[in-house]
């Protein structure tokens, strides 16, 4: 079987990308939601957590760009190309600026998405360089690594990407950096995680574990982190392949791997946003019970009712109390059990 097309690799990269980007924009609205929202009020300035909101805008522009760019080419290449060569003469311009602009949404929002693992990692170790050294190595080395790319298309005029043996190896270095950035980032991450509930363990700490929450919130958190670093992991190693044997359906890769890293982001802080409210409706609930079963716990089991009669010799009304009659007390609120409930680092 031969190699897929340019042309026809360019528009199966367009039409899955119109798909995904469906699904991301409706996780972005919801992630805006829950930045900038706090129940129906407007967050303030400073309770807004920024760079969590500049990362998430940041991609929201990369990708919505991306998005529109590709389509402006599909049109140029399919319906307004008057060049001999078609759909393939417009693709193969390597050096436009269409292009350049296209590996640079591509590129910069790769990076943004490793930055936001590595500051989600930062913040968990409690801003401690020394954990995320060797990754902010390599992030710093993707960076020049796609200033380099730029360039290098820029002034780049035979035909397709893959021949150039300059670009390949920056390439390569690129997609290589960013998998072991999300291996190392999540790992990290789920250690770090780990450490916390072993040490809860120790300390007597026990998790809140009830019947509408059955997992701990820490356990909650490990799920949706390798979860996420699984999405950005596996779209990063299919590019990376891809990218490597030259093949053209990089492009289609490379369609799937920017909404898929942004909705990988955007996912952590829905369901983590989910579960703290979930789990602050349920301690508004615990802390009003245990008000009750305080506030009862001083009323006596039986209320005497007194009751006056007229005394047949003197006349003179005389009081008996007893216990013949009394009222029910209402039944003491019964507590849930008590419990830590961790918090979430985002949103």
């Amino acid at each position: 079987m031969g190699q897929l097309p340019l042309a026809e690799s360019r528009l199966c990269a367009l039409f899955v990308e119109c798909i995904l980007y469906g699904f991301y924009i409706i996780t972005f609205a919801y992630t805006a939601q829950a930045l900038l929202f706090s129940g129906y009020m407007l967050k303030g300035f400073r309770e807004v957590n920024k760079p969590v909101a500049f990362g998430t805008t940041s991609l929201f522009f990369m990708i919505t760009g991306n998005m529109i760019l590709n389509f402006h080419r599909s049109l140029r290449a399919f319906v307004f190309s008057q060049a001999p060569g078609g759909a393939e003469a417009e693709y193969n311009n390597v050096s436009g600026w269409l292009n350049i602009v296209e590996t640079a949404f591509i590129l910069f929002g790769t990076l943004v998405g490793d930055w936001i693992l590595l500051h989600r990692c930062w913040i968990l170790w409690n801003r401690t360089w020394k954990w995320i050294s060797i990754s902010s190595i390599l992030w710093i080395g993707c960076f020049f690594c796609t200033i380099r790319i730029i360039i290098l298309e820029a002034s780049f005029k035979d035909r397709g990407v893959f021949n150039s043996d300059a670009i390949l190896p920056y390439g390569s270095s690129f997609w290589a950096a960013s998998i072991l950035i999300n291996i190392s980032t999540t790992v990290l991450t789920v250690y770090r995680i780990w450490l916390v509930m072993e040490a809860n363990k120790q300390s007597g700490l026990q998790p809140l574990e009830v019947d509408e929450f059955p997992k701990s919130t820490l356990h909650f958190v490990i799920c949706i982190t390798v979860e996420s670093g699984l999405l950005n992991t596996i779209s990063a190693v299919a590019t990376f392949v891809t990218y490597v044997i030259a093949s053209n359906s990089v492009y289609i890769m490379t369609a799937i791997e920017l909404p898929v890293a942004g909705m990988a982001c955007n996912l952590i802080i829905l369901r983590a946003n989910r579960r703290t409210k979930r789990l602050l409706k349920f301690k508004m609930k615990q802390a009003h019970a245990d008000y009750l079963s305080e506030f009862l716990a001083g009323v006596p089991d039986t209320i005497p009712l007194s009751t006056t009669t007229i005394s047949e010799r003197g006349g003179l009304p005389t009081t008996n109390t007893g216990t013949s009659s009394s009222l029910p007390v209402i039944p003491e609120v019964q507590s849930h059990s008590r419990g830590r409930i961790e918090e979430l680092p985002y949103p």
